[in-house]
């Protein structure tokens, strides 16, 4: 059964348009349609251990139509990033 790794890298900004010019250079825009709003709140244990290990319980709410619980398990170093391998 193969595996898949997942890995995140975020990016800061000082400001919105360094982002926009960002798009622009590599052949991106905005799309203006797409009208998704998530709000994500996330859960912790009475310890901390969730925050320590990396691990995370979320409910993400779309567009106040739907809700979704997702539990992510413990990050993994992977070179210089941290990631989640899933089975």
């Amino acid at each position: 059964m193969s595996k898949r790794l997942e890995i995140e890298q975020k990016y800061f900004f000082k400001d919105i348009n360094t982002f926009y010019n960002l798009l622009s250079e590599n052949n991106l825009e905005k799309n203006e349609n797409s009208n998704i709003n998530d709000i994500d709140e996330y859960f912790t244990d009475i310890n901390g251990e969730y925050i320590q290990n990396r691990t995370c319980l979320r409910i993400r709410k779309t567009n106040n139509k739907s809700m979704e619980l997702t539990f992510k398990g413990k990050s993994r170093k992977f070179f210089s990033f941290l990631c989640k391998i899933w089975k």
